[in-house]
């Protein structure tokens, strides 16, 4: 049997038609995505520490001691629009901190106040707010993280978390979670950045070495470094599933790119992140970061320059 064959003219109106079927159809409004900016300015006279994000995309930063000491600034990383959520307070800070999406609170770690504050991350309303016992050694609240029913907070300053309930309903009390194991307290700064875990063990960072704590014992294993830069003065944590940033205020204006092997207890240092890298205007004295709409946002701490009328926290846009 013969088959007659389509004429070229047919051919090409199915294709037409196929094109039509296949192509979404966008509303004569639909305009391009506007892209997030390079930076976010903060506050005038703002000491900009930790950073946390919020719903959609939200942001937080907080203002270590100073004139703005306590202030918690909320911004919105696509306009860069924002306002102060918290006002200062006279011998305040707001260090670490992290958002809770189950219940809408802001946990911020106090730094040398020793308290750990629940805010409304609407309103900014106290929630809840902790104070640890005093120690010899003093306190200084760095970097909060969430696992299971508990907010941990690592001090600085001794080895031990601050625990408190993440319910801020349940009527719980500050606990103290001594550090042993693997851990080393050493003279001066010790535990700064924390991050959970998908298991539910915390990543701490304490002068230069990685180490996964039980949040339930407080007992920590130390990760073996095998290859790369060292960690030394790594400050904030960012976790990406395999992938660790950690920032460098300290010596070097950059962020290590870390590849973790939880499984055989490893990690290395792959890379870093620093304004010669892409999208990076510039970093001095970089804190802390967050990963948020397929970038990383790394707050400048300016220690050198003190409380400056240009703050802001940078985007950096890792390969």
């Amino acid at each position: 049997m013969t088959h007659r064959q389509t004429p070229a003219r047919a051919l090409v109106a199915l294709a037409a038609a196929a094109a039509l079927v296949a192509a979404p159809v966008l509303p004569a409004s639909a305009a391009p995505a506007r892209p997030f900016p390079a930076t976010l300015q903060l506050p005038a006279d703002f000491s900009p520490e930790g950073i946390a994000g919020g719903r959609g995309t939200t942001f937080y930063a907080g203002s270590r001691p100073g004139p703005t000491g306590g202030a918690v600034y909320r911004g919105d990383l696509r306009t860069g629009a924002g306002e102060v959520l918290v006002a200062p307070t006279p011998g305040g800070a707001s260090i670490g901190m992290t958002f809770d999406s189950t219940t809408g609170t802001l946990w911020v770690a106090g730094g040398p106040t020793g308290t750990v504050t629940g805010y409304d991350g609407r309103t900014g309303e106290v929630v809840a707010r902790y104070t640890a016992p005093a120690s010899p050694a003093g306190r200084f609240l760095n970097d909060v993280a969430l696992s299971g029913d508990s907010v941990y907070v690592t001090d600085s300053q001794n080895a031990e978390l601050v625990v408190v309930p993440r319910r801020t309903g349940d009527g719980g009390a500050l606990a103290l979670l001594p550090l042993t194991g693997d851990w080393d307290q050493s003279a001066g700064f010790n535990a700064n950045g924390v991050r959970a875990l998908p298991g539910g063990d915390l990543l701490v960072v304490d002068q230069g070495s990685l180490l996964v704590v039980d949040p339930a014992t407080g007992v920590a294993d130390r990760l073996e470094q095998t290859g790369g830069r060292t960690l030394t003065a790594g400050d904030g944590l960012e976790l990406r599933g395999s992938t660790l940033y950690v920032v460098f205020g300290f010596g070097e204006d950059s962020v290590a790119v870390v590849d973790l092997d939880l499984a055989a207890g490893t990690f290395r240092t792959t890379g870093a992140l620093t304004k010669d890298e892409p999208a990076a205007d510039d970093l001095e004295r970089p804190t802390t970061a967050l990963y948020k709409a397929g970038s990383l946002w790394v707050v400048n701490g300016k220690f050198a320059s003190g409380p400056t009328t240009d703050q802001e926290v940078v985007r950096l846009d890792p390969r």
